[in-house]
């Protein structure tokens, strides 16, 4: 074999361990929850800081509110130069400036108030890369799903409530198995298929589909739903259609075991899944019941994600700490200690703490 064809083989291999090094997104959230720990736990925050950059490094994709999170922080050690390397990551990863606007200790910090100019440029030269990253398809597709959840989970007008709730079960349960064929077909679709939630998402894919505040103009007159049902919390900073889809289909059948563990850590491993994403779908049987203890005797768990106000100042657990945490191992989830050092820190500061799906990402 003649050295030219060494080396390009040479090259091929490093290309496929860099590939693999990225797609283990595993080894992500243990980084960031590591990086979480030394700024939130160990008061190392110029350390904690820089293991946040560090990891971003290593991935395309990045969950956006981990970026945000980090801005902050960046933002808090007045490190110019670490914040705008911060925008440049969020921006490919679907950051815009509404978002940034909307987080007032963001918008009111004198640096961001300097940068502000730099901000906007960052974000539109690299908003292209974001939104080649999306599965236009898919976009499309769940996007709809949702929407017509949200009309067909009202009465339409001239409806009996025995007939609403006949069709109700059908619909969800159509709206699920469709939604179940995507799972299937392209993974869990969450941020990095489908991006962060956006209300004119479609508009500027130009998917030639309409975005979801036309569905309520255009059936308004058939059932009875309000406009709110089709304005997405965007400052969530996350992907949050699969949750009302998943919520509303396991009241309709009683049915919270969906999908099983080893499914939920190869998606997690994907990049398609977030770990409090997982989290939550198996919460959602004790948040809405909560006179509902898990039995942990039966391998049931429970993992405390939720709005962190609620759940780690007033809500009373329905299990102990230690036992959460042995739930929270399973999917790469901080011990529950951390996650309220963590909350604390960033309310003690002024800083946003919520993302996700009602926080639950927190």
């Amino acid at each position: 074999m003649n050295r030219s064809a060494i080396i390009l083989i040479f090259v091929f291999m490093l290309g496929v361990t860099f590939k693999s090094k990225c797609q283990d997104y595993i080894k992500y959230h243990q980084s960031i929850a590591n990086a979480e720990r030394k700024i939130f736990v160990e008061n190392k925050i110029v350390d904690g800081l820089a293991l946040y950059v560090k990891t971003f490094e290593n991935y395309d994709f990045i969950f956006l509110q981990d970026c945000v999170t980090a801005m902050q922080i960046a933002l808090m050690l007045n490190d110019e130069n670490k914040f705008i390397v911060l925008i440049t990551k969020g921006a490919k990863n679907g950051l815009l400036l509404r978002h940034l606007t909307a987080i007032r200790y963001i918008n009111t910090h004198p640096i961001f108030t300097k940068q502000k100019i730099t901000v906007i440029e960052i974000i539109k030269q690299n908003r292209q890369f974001y939104l080649r990253r999306l599965d236009t398809a898919i976009v499309k597709e769940v996007y709809s799903l949702y929407a017509w959840d949200q009309l067909e989970k009202n009465a339409l007008l001239h409806e009996t409530v025995p007939q609403y709730n006949l069709r109700y079960k059908n619909a969800i349960n159509t709206t699920f198995k469709k939604f179940k064929e995507v799972i299937d077909r392209k993974g869990f679709p969450a941020d990095k298929l489908i991006g962060i939630d956006q209300n004119d998402i479609q508009y500027e894919l130009k998917t030639g589909r309409q975005d979801l505040k036309v569905y309520y103009y255009k059936y308004k007159k058939e059932y009875r739903v309000k406009q709110e049902q089709f304005e997405l919390e965007e400052e969530f900073l996350a992907s949050t259609l699969y949750f009302p889809i998943l919520l509303h289909y396991e009241h309709q059948f009683s049915n919270y075991k969906l999908f099983n563990d080893s499914f939920f850590v190869s998606q997690i491993a994907k990049g398609n899944m977030h770990p409090k994403d997982v989290a939550s779908i198996y919460d959602m049987e004790y948040i809405v019941y909560p006179a509902k203890i898990p039995d942990i005797s039966k391998g049931q768990c429970f993992f405390g994600v939720g709005l962190l106000d609620t759940f780690f100042e007033s809500h009373p657990l329905p299990t102990s700490d230690m036992i959460i945490n042995n739930c929270r191992s399973k999917f790469f989830i901080p011990p529950i200690e951390n996650d309220r050092l963590k909350y604390r820190f960033l309310k003690q500061h002024g800083m946003h703490a919520a993302w996700g799906w009602d926080g639950m990402r927190s």
